[in-house]
């Protein structure tokens, strides 16, 4: 009895400690050019810092990589028990967003090989954030015609696919109009990440759609976690005194650009001003103008929350399958991103990327909302589903009132009573 009680105990002893060293090494490697600056702040404050204070566990690591001109690593620390995350957050407010060019192809190419070097037991999550531009800085041997960056950038992408590591990637809106040095390339930003997310098997996140409060949430989909047994000083952070006052002479340069900006734009009263927000005006009006799509699966709980509910705006894509897909198939159990759900600016198109699930469709379904679409698992379980515009409840309710008839008093007649005869002209 004595030997079989101890052996429990080593056993036990070894699972837990394999339990306890499964963890999640965070790689995130972000854009610092120029066109970053606008919203680099709520990345920081938003994702990077969430990332750290909240979401990692003991045994975990984050790792801080930047690009511009040139890939750097910024940061690199292991989560322990007595982690002090202090300096660490400190660095991460010293980086801004001022390089001048942005090399893409040598940030994914250093992304690999950084990711590689890390220890392997534990899983990997890549998150890579950035505008999409590729502008290396002039003489650079990465400064090639549009179809070589395409190709250089799928074959490293390639490499990170046969890694099986979790890629998922953000896109900023910090696109620039091309120049004479850049127009050569003649690929967006938005064209290439399309096609990394293509290669990658995931899909693009845009900026824009996400609310600040959930970025890492939809980003990343780690779990807050409770970290009161770090070190107490994280979580009663406060800046050192002399980034107090840089912070108050920051405020005070803000309040005299903002004078000068409400000067200068009073007295110049430039045409071009008035263009360009009625420009970001129209554009808003037209994002707002886009219904989100809702996809309902027969047999499956559809009190799921906004789970199944996402926009697709004209241009963008969003797959559809198992745990990873945007649109879930829970009720049985399907890989993520059997299919996906098109929109070209005129109708809505599903796509089935592994027909093997879809018998009835060897081709794209054209104008798919409203229609059946039926899939069948491994196991050989159908499951049939179907997109629409979604409708809110508080919509439906205003159009079900403006659909009843409004009546006066006066035109109702009581019961029993005799109409009133009309009067003789």
């Amino acid at each position: 009895m004595k030997r079989k009680a101890m052996f429990l105990i080593l056993l036990l002893t070894c699972l837990s400690g394999l339990a306890w060293s499964a963890g999640i090494d965070v790689v995130v490697m972000v854009d610092i050019s120029e066109s970053m600056f606008p919203v680099f702040d709520d990345v920081v404050n938003y994702l990077l810092r969430d990332l750290l204070e909240n979401r990692l566990h003991q045994g975990d690591s984050f790792h801080l990589l930047s690009f511009a001109d040139s890939p750097e690593k910024e940061v690199q620390i292991s989560i322990e028990e007595t982690s002090d995350l202090t300096e660490v957050i400190d660095r991460i407010f010293l980086l801004k967003p001022l390089g001048q060019y942005t090399d893409l192809i040598a940030a994914v190419d250093f992304l690999y090989d950084y990711t590689r070097s890390i220890p392997e037991q534990n899983k990997k999550l890549i998150l890579l954030l950035t505008d999409g531009i590729h502008d290396p800085p002039p003489g650079s041997p990465n400064r090639l015609e549009s179809g070589d960056v395409l190709a250089r950038l799928l074959e490293s992408s390639e490499k990170i696919k046969h890694e099986g590591w979790d890629v998922h990637i953000l896109r900023m809106p910090g696109e620039r109009e091309p120049d004479d040095s850049t127009e050569e390339l003649g690929t967006t930003g938005q064209d290439l990440l399309e096609e990394l997310s293509e290669q990658l098997e995931t899909d693009v996140l845009i900026y824009e759609e996400v609310e600040k409060e959930s970025l890492t949430d939809q980003l990343t989909g780690l779990s807050r976690v409770d970290r009161r047994t770090l070190d107490w000083r994280i979580l009663s952070w406060q800046p050192p005194l002399p980034y107090l006052i840089y912070g108050l002479v920051a405020l005070i340069l803000i309040g005299v650009i903002i004078v000068l900006a409400f000067i200068i734009r009073h007295r110049l009263q430039d045409a071009a001003f008035t263009r360009f927000f009625a420009g970001i005006a129209e554009t808003r009006k037209g994002r707002r103008s886009i219904r989100p799509l809702i996809m309902k699966v027969d047999s499956q709980n559809p009190n799921i929350g906004t789970r199944n509910i996402h926009s697709v705006p004209p241009g963008a894509r969003r797959s559809v399958g198992g745990d990873g897909s945007t649109f879930l198939i829970y009720y049985i159990q399907m890989p993520r991103r059997i299919g996906e759900i098109r929109n070209d600016g005129k109708q809505y198109s599903f796509v089935p990327k592994k027909s093997e699930y879809f018998q009835d469709l060897n081709k794209p379904l054209a104008d798919c909302l409203g229609k059946q679409i039926r899939a069948v698992s491994t196991r050989g379980r159908e499951v049939t589903f179907h997109f629409h515009e979604y409708v809110s409840p508080l919509e439906e309710i205003n159009r079900l009132m403006r659909s009843v008839p409004k009546f006066h008093i006066g035109d109702v007649p009581l019961k029993g009573a005799t109409p009133k005869a009309e009067k003789k002209g």
